[in-house]
This record gives C-alpha cells, sequence and structure tokens, in this order.
C-alpha cells in the first residue's frame, strides 16, 4: 500500500488532556500520564507504518495533545483530504455523544472520506 504520485500520508492522533471539575474536586491528567500516552501512540502508530510497508518518506507521525475536532479542522486546510474512521453510533448514543466525524465533515477545509 503505498501513496500515489509521490504524495506523502500524515498519520495523526490527536488526544485531548482529560479534566475532570465536580463541585469541590478537580483532575486535570498528570504531564507524566500525557508524555506516556503520546509515547504510546507514537509507537502503536509506527508499528501500523511499518506493518503497511510505509517508511518515512511516504509517512510522517504526529501526535496531538489536543481536541482532536479542533485539532483536525485546524490542519485539514493544509491537505488535500482526510480520511478517517467512525463508531457508527446512532440515535440516543449519537445525540449524547456526538460524532467527530460529522463536526469534522462539517468543518474541514479540503474533502473527507468517512470510513465506518
Amino acid at each position: 500500500m503505498t501513496a500515489g504520485r509521490g504524495s506523502k500520508l500524515t498519520i495523526l492522533h490527536a488526544h485531548p488532556i482529560q479534566q475532570v471539575v465536580l463541585l469541590d474536586f478537580s483532575y486535570i491528567e498528570p504531564p507524566e500520564k500525557i508524555v506516556a500516552y503520546r509515547e504510546a501512540a507514537v509507537r502503536t502508530l509506527e508499528s501500523w507504518c511499518k506493518d503497511l510497508g510505509l517508511g518515512h518518506d511516504r509517512a510522517q507521525i504526529q501526535v496531538e495533545t489536543s481536541e482532536p475536532v479542533d485539532t483536525i479542522i485546524r490542519l485539514s486546510a493544509h491537505y488535500d483530504l482526510v480520511v478517517m474512521g467512525t463508531h457508527g453510533r446512532t440515535g440516543l448514543d449519537h445525540f449524547m455523544l456526538g460524532s467527530v466525524a460529522e463536526r469534522v465533515v462539517r468543518g474541514a477545509k479540503c474533502s473527507v472520506l468517512i470510513v465506518r
């Protein structure tokens, strides 16, 4: 599997910092946990690239610690196509949880291909 005509793939993973505020209790993900999560994400994505035969000349990995929808929409201005998966939630689950894919489709600056 290779990208066509000299194109390069950017494989992005965006992970929001977990924050919980409830009455007098406040929790924010500690920096060492964020670093560990980012390192694990990079290792996983590098493994996927290796399994697909995508070297550094064909694919770059980008891991962001930020809100996924905002990050994808912001970065979409620099690309021709965003390809992303969806859980395919419907009904109450979709209403309560929203859809990252749906919000990206509405806000992206380029074409978006959604894969279930």
